[in-house]
């Protein structure tokens, strides 16, 4: 039997757009995905105005996406090898291992030992607000990847603790580490997905909690951080040695904002203070503002950041869909509305 966690925790969300110049065609939210269009692949890039990178908080795969090939009208199928998809198959999704009963229902085989010996198989659940927060910490991720030898993750990725490590935290009546969603819960993300490109290979940066790995994403590094308690910098910001991505940018005169609701992730490496802050941090309504072409609000610029609410200022400004969170975007958003 395959053992795989479903809600690790470790993974971010993430979403990249691309947008074309105002004029060009755009295809119809409607019409049927032209797979075999879109594994050629090529051209077309040089038509590419805008790049708008959304980051969302703490969802493996297979939490979100791992019963994607069995969602009505999908264009993907399921892994048919426990080694996975073939690297030419671009219609496979290696997600969960399910089959369809007669009454509908999927019943995956994917596991993970409990507390008494017991596995504890994928399930369905329709949750959306996840409680208390399932652990992804340096520490306890390290156990739920090698319960045994957590020392060793990086040799031997057993995925056998997840079931135990958040038993410490959560009734082990519940076992949510093993729930799954499917378009039921998120649809917009399930019609993204069946539309645009995904990357089921996807992993994070390090096992570890939100700070090392955002930091991954600007820096390439976390230079030496291991916990979420280090994302309160300097006033002028971490300075990595190499720079981070928004240097770079800078460097190669690429227009860029970092548009924020409650602190930008940038506020990390550039100052974000009662005095000084960095002008390219903006607040979210002059992206949708900017977006929507409306006067006197200037361009957007050709890479976006658009961050989600961290909850910075209460539960009510909470928006990244941290899983103690709400699926907020997963649930209401719909592709005619972005």
């Amino acid at each position: 039997m395959q053992t795989k966690a479903v809600c690790s925790t470790l993974l971010f969300f993430g979403t990249v757009t691309a947008a074309c110049a105002v004029g060009d065609p755009v295809t119809d939210s409607a019409d049927p995905i032209d797979v075999a269009q879109a594994e050629r692949g090529g051209g077309g890039m040089n038509r590419v105005k805008h790049v708008i990178v959304v980051m969302m908080e703490n969802h493996s795969f297979d939490n979100y996406f791992g019963v994607l090939p069995y969602a009505p009208g999908s264009p993907y199928h399921p892994a048919t090898s426990s080694a996975g998809c073939r690297g030419s198959d671009h219609r496979c999704v290696d997600g969960l291992t399910c089959q369809v009963d007669s009454a509908g229902a999927l019943r995956c085989s994917n596991a993970n030992l409990d507390d008494d010996g017991s596995s504890v198989l994928a399930f369905h659940n329709s949750n959306r607000c996840v409680g208390p927060d399932l652990d992804h910490g340096w520490v306890g991720t390290h156990r739920e990847v090698n319960f045994g030898a957590p020392n060793e993750t990086r040799l031997r990725q057993l995925m056998d603790g997840f079931v135990r490590v958040n038993n410490e935290i959560e009734p082990s009546t519940e076992d949510q580490t093993m729930g799954y969603y499917d378009q039921t819960e998120i649809p917009f993300y399930y019609e993204l997905a069946q539309r645009f490109a995904i990357n089921d290979r996807f992993f994070s940066s390090m096992l570890g909690p939100t700070f090392p790995n955002r930091a991954y994403f600007a820096a390439a590094t976390s230079f030496g951080h291991l916990t979420t308690a280090d994302q309160i910098p300097p006033l002028d910001g971490y300075k990595p040695i190499n720079g981070t991505i928004f240097d770079l940018l800078e460097r190669n005169d690429v227009s860029w904002a970092d548009y924020y609701t409650d602190v930008p992730q940038g506020a990390s490496f550039r100052p974000f203070g009662t005095t000084v802050i960095d002008p390219h941090f903006l607040p979210l309504p002059v992206f949708l503002a900017q977006a929507a072409g409306l006067p006197g609000v200037g361009d957007l610029p050709s890479v976006s950041f658009v961050d989600p609410g961290f909850g910075l200022l209460g539960n009510a400004s909470s928006s990244d869909e941290h899983a103690s969170g709400r699926l907020i975007a997963a649930r209401t958003m719909r592709p005619s509305s972005t």
